[in-house]
C-alpha cells in the first residue's frame, strides 16, 4: 500500500532554546527520509517559533510499538 503524507509541527512556546531528541524509531514504520530521526533528532528551536516538516507514514506499518 502506498504510504500516507502527513505533516508534523512542534512548538517552543518557551522563553529559551528546545532540542528535540528522537529514539527506538522503526524503519518499517516510515517511508524514506521523511521521518522524524531524520528531519526532528538533535533540531533546535529558538523559544516562540517552531519547526514544522512532512512525515510519511506506511499504510501498513511491520514494526511493533
Amino acid at each position: 500500500m502506498p504510504s500516507q503524507r502527513t505533516d508534523m509541527e512542534i512548538r517552543n512556546d518557551t522563553n529559551g532554546d528546545i532540542t528535540i531528541k528522537v529514539s527506538q524509531v522503526s524503519n518499517s514504520d516510515w517511508d524514506g527520509d521523511s521521518r522524524p530521526d531524520h528531519t526532528f533528532h538533535d533540531v533546535v528551536i529558538p523559544p516562540h517559533s517552531s519547526k514544522k516538516a512532512r512525515q510519511e507514514l506506511n499504510s501498513t506499518p511491520m514494526g511493533g510499538p
